[in-house]
């Protein structure tokens, strides 16, 4: 096959599999043999690309030990699973996702990821919208959040996530240079901009809109240090002190901040699931947790408990919470290995953003930062089928700098036109 023909359908690949890994497909209107196909599809695809430039990205993948080791743990579960049969079916959605993530992270750069994501997440936008408007009994909520849009999505605050995610993709699309070449470009990227951001509104999900105003305030910050050059560690040194007294300030208000949203201090039962579900996990399997799946799993009497908690007859889905669901599926040893993770590929975004002077390379610290902030009052890494465990494991692999990029971190300037491999 011509290497233009083959590059084409990769690309047309790649953002199929994030429509299909961020739920743009919703069982209302797709069939679900078509979605069932359609993940075979994705994984046997991402399986066979990664075994046809096995070299490549065994090279890519060995950046990432501590990620495989969370992974390899969630898939083991299964032997000590509070329900093994139950997650022997859903550790395949772990192997699904980490296969799509090396793929993307081993056969795309930093700019093709960024304008696929904007181009998956801008139709997902997009079908939101026209849905909302041209057929509103599903595009729009009914019942308890009636009003709030919730497009292609099955809830407001799923579609205030991924609009989020897209709101800061878009951002980094503005700010590079590549992208102001045509006008094409512009139209598109701050059409995509708006939208995004109008859906995060529509959605009336809180969440989602402070996360878009910190997530957009820190990639301010991110790209201001970038641009500075030797002063750049004055800026960190303030910014640092400016959220510390953030932080105390919200720590010390806590209660009226919450009220002042609308929200009551128990985030809306999800202090209460926390409540029930650390000392399940702390007094039964710490070190290891309950298995991919299982505290959840329809019928489970731990669901129970923790929905009991919040209201009578109450089963919640997820502990609205990344990192407590994480420890429940593969304990405290699984979340130690996350957190080294996260903080050893945190440390090269941070240094990779630093030496380069282009939008593009702040991709890994935002994305980093965004998940960091959602995960306190969402399942955002590893829960079910989703788009973030797969950009988690791209970040990880592809933030580190290369040997050439630290080299360039020694001289005084670095070109605007520098690309890091």
């Amino acid at each position: 096959m011509n290497n233009r023909y083959l590059l084409t359908f990769e690309r047309a690949f790649i953002v199929l599999g994030i429509i299909f890994f961020t739920n743009s497909l919703p069982p209302g209107i797709f069939p679900r043999s078509f979605i069932s196909l359609l993940r075979y599809f994705i994984w046997f695809g991402s399986t066979l690309f990664i075994c046809l430039r096995w070299q490549t990205t065994w090279a890519v993948a060995k950046r990432g030990k501590l990620v495989w080791i969370v992974t390899g743990l969630s898939v083991l579960s299964a032997l000590w699973s509070a329900n093994p049969a139950y997650t022997k079916i859903v550790v395949r959605e772990v192997l699904q996702m980490s296969s799509f993530g090396l793929y993307f992270a081993s056969r795309f750069k930093l700019r093709e990821q960024l304008s696929l994501l904007a181009v998956a997440l801008g139709i997902a936008a997009f079908l939101s919208a026209l849905l909302a408007i041209a057929i509103p009994a599903m595009g729009i909520a009914r019942g308890k959040f009636s009003g709030a849009w919730i497009g292609v999505y099955n809830h407001k605050n799923s579609l205030g996530k991924y609009m989020s995610l897209s709101v800061i993709i878009f951002c980094l699309l503005v700010a590079e240079k590549q992208f102001r070449a045509k006008k094409i470009y512009q139209f598109w990227i701050w059409s995509g901009l708006l939208l995004s951001l109008g859906l995060v509104i529509l959605s009336t999900s809180k969440t989602g809109l402070a996360v878009s105003v910190v997530s957009l305030a820190l990639l301010y910050s991110y790209r201001l240090y970038q641009k500075q050059g030797n002063k750049r560690r004055l800026y960190l040194e303030i910014s640092i002190l400016l959220s510390l007294l953030a932080f105390i300030v919200i720590a010390s208000s806590w209660g009226m901040l919450i009220t002042s949203l609308d929200r009551d201090i128990t985030l809306t039962g999800r202090t209460d699931i926390w409540g029930v579900a650390i000392p399940e996990l702390l007094n039964n399997n710490p070190l290891l947790g309950f298995g991919r799946g299982a505290f959840w799993a329809p019928g489970s009497h731990l669901a129970e408990v923790a929905g009991a908690a919040v209201g009578n007859k109450y089963i919640p889905p997820h502990a609205h919470n990344g990192y407590i669901d994480l420890a429940l599926e593969i304990g405290l040893v699984g979340l130690l290995c996350f957190v080294s993770s996260f903080l050893l590929v945190f440390k090269d975004a941070i240094t990779r953003s630093f030496v380069s002077r282009t939008a593009k390379d702040l991709w890994p610290v935002v994305l980093l930062s965004w998940l960091t902030l959602y995960n306190f009052t969402e399942s955002s890494l590893m829960h079910q089928t989703n788009v973030f465990w797969p950009l988690y494991i791209s970040a990880a692999l592809c933030a580190k700098p290369t040997g050439r990029v630290i080299k360039l971190r020694r001289l005084p300037q670095q070109p605007e036109h520098q690309s890091l491999v």
